[in-house]
């Protein structure tokens, strides 16, 4: 396994010493004449997306427009996440003129991004567009998805197989608790990990019968309290995060979180499709395997993260050249590789994206051609995204369910109804 971390690593190597040499004519006339131009770039730090990592892009784009200067920004700390600091920088009047958007309902309402054209976009598939009241607010980069990543050699070890059922899942599930083993990993204390799992949970409960709930949530038509959909899959969430879950979940962070998995003490990782990244970087010595979590009955689709891309300041001095530059991010070829390569993410460009993928890339891209999708609960798109603030209320209860079994469930939502009406009406 320490074979396939170096060769990673050497090939990593060998690409950035091909971003720094290749060139492009079309950057080139995005400058603005001989003026100094500088452009402020708010990108994602993570455990694979290092600020080395996203050094690479800018100093491409700066050797093809040496009169543009991409400035990269991060959030402060890992249990920040991008979003929330984009409001702030919003909030304290330092909005970057770029940045990774994930939620752009949160900053439309505020009149804060640049509508795109349609011919800003023209690269990306259709389906992965989305729109809020007519208008393009972001340009997706990525496509991801969400399931359960295992432990092939444990689950031989203790004679279960991958479930086809949500029923199924509980008896693996039951299988290892009974044996002392921890079924699931999950750590809580950066604060976002957790709406993962959630998110599997109400693609099949909700989501899959009605893909538009959350838009009428937001026309008050529905409720969380009276949604048995909703409470269903709450209290699935619930069973996984307290009684499968480690025993110091809450002050467990999403790094030691795959620690966890990778040391072989939790059989099954509850996460985002980008832990394909770290299968590949981080040593081990079992083969991982995907499957979506199943509903009731085998009723299962697969969420889908499709709102994560980048956006453009509203009040940015040139936004021809930020512009050029999102262009520049998504249609560069090597930039494009080396991106979608570091995480295994699938494209979501109209002209296929080629680089070494693994098998379990492989195995989560078969999933993904074979099953229904549905955009992720949490970051639903356009005219169906969450109004602001809501998102915010949602992750909250969803954490104060996973923190603690003894939570109403019930009380829980109904609270959520009162403070989600309450931005309602102030919107």
């Amino acid at each position: 396994m320490k074979k396939r971390v170096v060769s990673f690593i050497m090939t990593m190597a060998v690409t950035i010493g091909l971003l720094g040499g290749c060139g492009s004519e079309k950057a080139s006339d995005s400058g603005n004449g001989t003026e100094e131009v500088t452009l402020q770039f708010l990108a994602n730090e993570t455990t694979l997306l290092t600020r080395d990592f996203w050094q690479m892009v800018a100093d491409r784009y700066h050797e093809q427009n040496p009169d543009v200067t991409i400035e990269l920004i991060y959030q402060p700390s890992s249990n920040v996440d991008v979003r929330e600091y984009a409001k702030t920088l919003l909030s304290t009047g330092q909005f970057p003129d770029i940045m990774v958007m994930t939620t752009a309902s949160d900053f439309v309402s505020a009149n804060a991004l640049l509508p795109f054209e349609e011919s800003d976009v023209e690269m990306v598939k259709s389906d992965y567009i989305s729109k809020i009241d007519g208008e393009i607010y972001v340009v997706p980069y990525k496509i991801q998805t969400g399931g359960v990543f295992y432990n092939k050699d444990m689950f031989e070890e203790y004679g279960v197989e991958v479930p086809e059922s949500w029923e199924e899942f509980v008896e693996v599930c039951e299988v290892f608790y009974d044996a002392g083993v921890t079924p699931i990993v999950m750590g809580l204390k950066d604060g976002w990990a957790h709406v993962v799992p959630y998110s599997l949970a109400a693609a099949n409960d909700v989501l899959l019968d009605d893909p538009d709930w959350p838009s009428k949530r937001m026309n008050g038509e529905v409720s969380f309290a009276e949604n048995e959909g909703i409470k269903s899959s709450m209290e699935k969430y619930s069973l996984m995060m307290n009684r499968y879950n480690v025993s110091d979940k809450n002050s467990m962070t999403y790094d030691q979180s795959n620690e966890y998995f990778y040391n072989q003490k939790a059989p099954m990782y509850i996460m985002g499709s980008w832990v394909q990244g770290l299968d590949v970087t981080t040593e081990h010595d079992f083969e991982t395997g995907f499957f979506p979590l199943p509903g009731e009955n085998g009723e299962t689709v697969i969420p889908l993260w499709v709102n994560e891309g980048l956006s453009i300041s509203a009040e940015t001095e040139y936004p021809e050249i930020a512009k050029d530059f999102v262009r520049f991010f998504l249609e560069d070829e090597e930039w494009a590789k080396v991106f979608l390569e570091t995480e295994q993410l699938f494209s979501p460009l109209k002209e296929p994206v080629e680089y070494e993928s693994t098998a379990l890339h492989k195995e989560v891209e078969q999933y993904l051609n074979e099953m229904e999708g549905r955009p992720n609960f949490f970051d639903q798109v356009g005219d169906n995204a969450w109004v602001a603030g809501v998102s915010d209320l949602l992750t909250k209860t969803t954490l104060d369910v996973a923190s603690d079994e003894s939570v109403d469930i019930q009380k829980a939502l109904e609270d959520l109804d009162v403070e989600v009406d309450k931005i309602l009406e102030s919107q």
